[in-house]
């Protein structure tokens, strides 16, 4: 017969197993779409199955925290060989680290419709070049950014990673950090991939994570026609810079505004004295902050002009350059998502844009999106992503078809 202490834990745990098995249940759902119906949208929706299917978390991932964490620390890290390359964005000397994908090993093939394993197949000669942009910190080497580059290399893609400077371990010349709205760099970057050796006629598309989504969406907005981007996808795009500030000033976010701060602390800390050159930088300020605000008043509002931390935040906002946006663009958010929250996203702008698609799954969390098929593998979202950019990518040789086609007549 089982002790009362025995009883006890084996009713407590029975009590918090039904409690996060009904919790993600409520989780659980279709995303919610929205996108204005043209030929092109909707030929583009009909070839992404993906974007309509359920998604499911984990039950032992009952809610956004759980999930972010989570695949943020346990999530598979496939093997990705990279290519670097340093390029040079600014007259004074400011470069950043571009990684080309040369190779892959493993892919996971739970998640729904992946490609199996593949050892890197070699690419077309007029195969589409991808740009990857991480978030705030992030880089090459993240588990998500490494599971995007594997689905898109066993598609057929070529691909590589924009590294901010400083991140990745990439070399920071000056006293120049990057930013929300800072976009040259992208712009450099951009146009250096496309006049690279077998780009130069090849469909181009551009992938950005959280603060690289903001940065992306802020340059299409900017550049409206004037890009060789073909088609863009955005995750986990902040979308409101100073709502997403006073989102992370709340409950258990305040944990991912502090170990985002040390993370850019540390990037800036192994670099001081390239930083201590600048008179507007706070150095010991930057060091010694406890939140991104605190980094972001010390160092990225100076260095890029703006006379308040708040004035950068409001000045940065990409869904205020969502109206501008020329290029077809899909946005996929998580509603639950504590470091980009739901409420931030401009859902009727988006929707009155006739280039942009947006998805919003109910859960997901912040670069999360394990799926109870495989929680520990690819982010569910790589399959939509792989699916959009074919879909696009068809649609474009399609209408190179009809134009030659047209010419030779």
């Amino acid at each position: 017969m089982l002790s009362s202490a025995t009883q006890y834990c084996l009713g407590l745990f029975g009590g918090l197993a039904t409690a996060a098995i009904y919790q993600q249940r409520t989780r659980t759902g279709a995303p919610e779409l929205l996108w204005k119906s043209t030929p092109f949208n909707d030929a583009i929706i009909s070839r992404c199955p993906s974007l309509r299917r359920v998604f499911s978390p984990p039950w032992f991932m009952p809610n956004e925290h759980f999930e972010t964490v989570l695949a943020a620390k346990l999530r598979s890290v496939p093997g990705v060989s990279y290519r670097r390359e340093i390029l040079p964005v600014s007259d004074d000397g400011g470069v950043v680290a571009l990684d080309w994908a040369q190779g892959v090993s493993t892919v996971s093939n739970a998640v729904q419709s992946t490609p199996p394993a593949c050892a890197a197949p070699p690419a077309e000669v007029d195969a589409p070049i991808c740009v990857l942009l991480p978030g705030l910190t992030g880089g090459s080497g993240d588990s998500y950014v490494n599971h995007m580059v594997n689905h898109l290399v066993c598609a057929g893609y070529r691909v590589v990673v924009f590294n901010s400077r400083g991140t990745a371990s990439s070399p920071v010349n000056t006293p120049q950090f990057y930013s929300a709205s800072f976009t040259k760099d992208l712009e450099r970057v951009v146009s250096h991939v496309k006049q690279s050796p077998g780009c130069e006629n090849s469909p181009m598309f551009a992938i950005g994570w959280s603060l690289g989504a903001n940065i992306l969406l802020n340059y299409l907005g900017r550049a409206e026609s004037g890009t060789p981007i073909d088609a863009a996808v955005s995750l986990c795009n902040p979308f409101d810079l100073s709502y997403c500030n006073v989102a992370l000033k709340k409950g258990f976010a305040r944990v991912y505004d502090r170990n985002l701060a040390q993370s850019i602390a540390r990037i800036f800390k192994s670099n001081e004295d390239v930083f201590r050159r600048s008179p507007d930088i706070d150095v010991d300020a930057a060091l010694a902050s406890a939140t991104i605000e605190d980094f972001d008043r010390a160092v990225t509002a100076p260095t890029f002009g703006w006379e308040s931390v708040s004035a950068y935040y409001a000045g940065s906002a990409s869904a205020d350059a969502v109206p501008g946006i020329k290029t077809p663009t899909l946005c996929i958010q998580a509603q639950d998502d504590p470091i980009a929250p739901g409420c931030a996203i401009p859902r009727e702008r988006l929707r009155e844009n006739e280039n942009t698609i947006l998805c919003v799954t109910p859960a997901g969390g912040h670069l999360g999106w394990a799926s109870a098929e495989d929680p520990f593998g690819a982010p569910w979202v790589d399959v939509a992503v792989i699916e959009y950019l074919r879909a696009v990518e068809l649609k474009l040789r399609t209408k190179e078809s009809v134009l030659a086609n047209a010419n030779a007549m």
